[in-house]
Parts: structure tokens; C-alpha cells; sequence
């Protein structure tokens, strides 16, 4: 599902209400194979009645059987905003998505950064496994999904997993939403560069529509002198 800016669902949301309808904005966090298992993270905005009748779809009740062994039906947790604007739970999400690209942008950078200097990268990985995969989900853990992407070549060789035009608009609704709180990032700054290096390549794994955000890593080994594909 693509990330819309804030703003488009609070007019969606005025129009709808002028109407005499109800809405809610209900954006999620996790990947395709999150919501498969019922793993993913809800965040309704609303009214709070209306965020009440929806939460049944959401995480399960009566009437609607857990087909995920007590996971949810669609997420295995929510983070409701109720009676707040209808773009609040996308500013969550914006956030949120640095969070992952940025997970991706600092292993791109550390398995270059390792290469060049005399270490293999699969070592830094064990690294990453040690601190932040193992005694987690690696199914939802960016450190884990981007680190195999990234190391086994599926950033080239593979279809995107998570397009990197899709990640590079989520990082342009997170700057602009900086710019109109007068907050200063600087990490959404330098994943975007990254993306844009990814969205210009002319060949595997590269432009919009075969770039992986996973690709990050083969921009900076590109800068770093090597090649943009790795195990070549």
C-alpha cells in the first residue's frame, strides 16, 4: 500500500463528512509478508466510534475468527488516534518509514564501508544478526530483510521487493514534513540521495520501476569504486 501525505486523507475526510459520510485513515507498517500472517501495525485516525467498529477487521473479535493463531486478523497491534485529525496516523507512519530506510541506508553504507576496508561484509552481517535479528522477527526486521537483500544480490538480480521510487516519495513526504514544522533531518536527506542514484541507474536494479530500495547499496559501492552489482 502506498504511503498518501497527510494532508490527502484529512481533505478526503472533510469531503466525505460534507457528505454525511463517515472516514477513517487507517495506514499500516509491515511488509507483504507481515500482513499475510497477520503481523502488521494499524494506525486509525478519527472519530473514535468510527475507529471502534473498524478495530474487529483489524485485530480480531467476536464474530470474526483469528485465522492467525492469535495474530489478528490483519495486525498483530494498533496505535489509535481517536477524535484527532484523519492524517495523524500517516505522520506516524512517514516517521516510521525513516526509520526503515534509514536501516537500509546505514547497512549500504557499513558492508561498502567493510569491503573497502579489508573485511568481508557477510562479517559485519553476522554483526547485525548478533544485535538486532536474533533475539527479534527477522520476518519484520529491516536489518535482517535488507541485509539479505543486499548480500545475496537480489537488489540487482531480483525484482524489487520494495521499490525504491515508492521509498524515495515516503522520504519526500518525511522532509517535507520537517520543512513545515521547522525541524532539521538529516537522515531522510541522505537515504533520498541514495535513491535518487538508485532511480537514475541505467541497468539492473536500476529506475523506477526495477530499482530496489535494497539498491541503496549497490549506489554506494558504485561511489566507493566498485561495481554497482555485487559478487561480479
Amino acid at each position: 500500500m502506498e504511503t498518501v501525505h497527510p494532508d490527502t486523507a484529512n481533505k478526503i475526510a472533510d469531503l466525505l463528512t460534507s457528505h454525511g459520510a463517515e472516514f477513517i485513515a487507517c495506514p499500516v507498517l509491515g511488509p507483504p509478508p507481515a500482513a499475510a500472517a497477520g503481523q502488521l501495525i494499524a494506525l486509525p485516525s478519527g472519530p473514535a466510534d468510527s475507529i471502534s467498529r473498524a478495530m474487529p477487521y483489524l485485530t480480531g473479535g467476536e464474530g470474526f475468527p483469528n485465522q492467525h493463531g492469535g495474530r489478528g486478523v490483519l495486525c498483530r497491534a494498533t496505535i489509535a488516534f481517536p477524535d484527532q485529525a484523519c492524517g495523524t496516523g500517516l505522520k506516524v507512519k512517514i516517521i516510521a518509514n525513516t526509520f526503515t530506510l534509514n536501516a537500509a541506508c546505514q547497512l549500504a553504507e557499513a558492508f561498502t564501508l567493510a569491503e573497502k576496508s579489508g573485511v568481508d561484509p557477510v562479517l559485519v552481517k553476522e554483526f547485525v544478526d548478533v544485535c538486532f535479528v536474533r533475539s527479534g522477527s527477522p520476518g519484520t526486521n529491516p536489518f535482517h530483510i535488507y541485509s539479505e537483500r543486499m548480500l545475496s544480490g537480489d537488489y540487482w538480480r531480483r525484482e524489487p521487493a520494495g521499490g525504491v521510487a515508492l521509498g524515495a516519495k515516503d522520504l519526500g513526504h518525511a522532509l517535507r514534513m520537517a520543512e513545515e514544522t521547522g525541524v532539521t533531518v538529516r537522515n531522510p536527506s541522505v537515504a533520498l540521495g541514495w535513491c535518487r542514484d538508485v532511480l537514475e541507474r541505467d541497468g539492473a536494479g536500476g529506475g523506477e520501476l526495477r530499482g530496489d530500495i535494497a539498491g541503496m547499496y549497490g549506489a554506494v559501492r558504485e561511489r566507493a569504486g566498485l561495481r554497482f552489482e555485487n559478487g561480479t
